[in-house]
């Protein structure tokens, strides 16, 4: 074959522009074909892929968040009336004294799913750089040691043994609390009942004292009074009279919380926090399990972000985004 021969064949066997521009054209269906038929031989996504795994992700994010970063707590009880009432929901900034690795605690919550277990990894120590101060309202693990000085009270008051016993030794130990600091490391703490006029009508009271500055109490209304100390002033609330039984059939007529009521002087150690609510005849607090150490603090209450009074269908809207920065709570609405 001759040179000229090759090149011919060689010319001959190209496609022309036309057919070119055909198999450009046909090629973007066979593409798409292609591609439905992998699609239908693509198993459906199954229980783990479609649902365990993007719920579970959720989960340890928010779990993750608040554990170290920022936390909200519903409140069930009345134990911070005026300043916090049942059914506020509170943020709560973990980040204020300190850093803590993520799942730490006693116990760990999962939300979502409205799980809680113990934890296994508490003994991971958490990285303190500040100080919770007098008058800060913080969240903290509740201890669930005997308390000797609240024992000795309860029998003061003629309370049995057995009743003294089972009051003073929290059954649980390990749950969240809100409550008030009002006294820190060094401090002597003491409550004593009083009886005051107001309104040229008899009051009586439990005051604080702390470092034997006693609070000054003033605009009583109905059972609340203003509370001024170490320069912080706040509202706080004391119950009317109740019967409880002693535990021998005896009935004590006595506040909702006796009878520690009344207590100390009281010395804090180190790393030690005395904790009590504003709702101060109703509130089971330091009185009743002893001071709280740092490492039991979780973090510091800054706002309500909502509230519900007994259901969702039935919001407080005055209580929304209610913050905690001013050192003077308004009294709540009987």
């Amino acid at each position: 074959m001759t040179d000229s021969d090759s090149q011919s064949a060689s010319v001959d066997d190209e496609p022309t522009p036309a057919a070119k521009a055909a198999e450009t054209a046909a090629s973007p269906t066979e593409d798409a074909s292609d591609s439905d038929k992998k699609k239908k031989k693509e198993p459906p996504q199954g229980l783990w892929k479609g649902w365990i795994r993007p719920l579970l992700t959720v989960v340890i994010i928010v779990t993750t968040l608040r554990s170290s970063l920022i936390d909200w707590n519903d409140v069930p009880t009345g134990s911070m009336i005026p300043t916090i009432v049942e059914g506020d929901r509170i943020v709560v900034n973990k980040l204020a004294y300190s850093f803590n690795l993520p799942f730490n605690g006693p116990v760990v919550s999962v939300p979502i799913v409205n799980v809680s277990f113990n934890n296994p990894l508490d003994f991971l120590p958490g990285f303190y750089y500040g100080t919770p101060e007098r008058n800060d309202i913080v969240t903290f693990w509740k201890p669930g040691e005997f308390y000797e000085p609240s024992y000795d009270l309860w029998i003061e008051a003629g309370f049995t043994e057995e009743y003294a016993l089972a009051r003073s030794t929290p059954t649980d130990g390990g749950i969240r609390m809100v409550k008030r600091i009002v006294a820190v490391p060094g401090d002597t703490v003491e409550m004593k009942l009083v009886v005051e006029k107001f309104d040229g009508r008899p009051f009586e009271f439990t005051k604080l004292i702390i470092n034997g500055e006693e609070a000054v109490y003033s605009d009583k209304k109905n059972i609340e009074l203003t509370e001024t100390i170490g320069g912080h002033t706040r509202r706080v609330r004391y119950a009317r009279y109740t019967e409880v039984n002693a535990g021998d059939g005896r009935m004590i007529t006595l506040p909702l919380h006796p009878p520690a009521r009344a207590f100390g002087p009281l010395t804090l150690g180190e790393d030690e926090y005395f904790m009590i609510g504003d709702n101060r005849d109703n509130s089971a607090d330091g009185r009743f399990f002893g001071p709280v150490k740092l490492d039991q603090i979780t973090g510091k209450a800054k706002f309500v972000a909502v509230s519900f009074d007994g259901s969702y269908f039935n919001p407080n809207w005055s209580r929304f985004f209610h913050a905690f920065d001013s050192d003077l709570e308004q009294p709540a609405t009987e």
